[in-house]
């Protein structure tokens, strides 16, 4: 198992240094908040999509991923704005 899981953990560091670098981009070029830390929102943003991919799996019937996805996205990026 610790090969597998090797390979589990560089594909997701490599994720969310690339949601960092989308981040940090959207910080220079002044579309996102300067203070806004890339690397630990990448973290908390690759680790919810994460959850939600889990409840999904677990409750697909009840579990709305499309309007939560929108939701979330919406309120993410309306707090990101400068």
């Amino acid at each position: 198992h610790g090969v597998p899981m090797m390979v589990l953990k560089d594909v997701l560091f490599a994720f969310r240094q690339m949601v960092a670098s989308i981040i940090k981009e959207g910080k220079d070029k002044k579309v996102f908040k300067s203070d806004i830390d890339e690397e630990a929102l990448a973290a908390y943003l690759v680790a919810s999509l994460d959850g939600v991919g889990m409840h999904f799996l677990l409750d697909e019937k009840s579990f709305d991923v499309e309007n939560i996805s929108k939701v979330f996205l919406r309120t993410l990026f309306d707090g990101m704005k400068v």
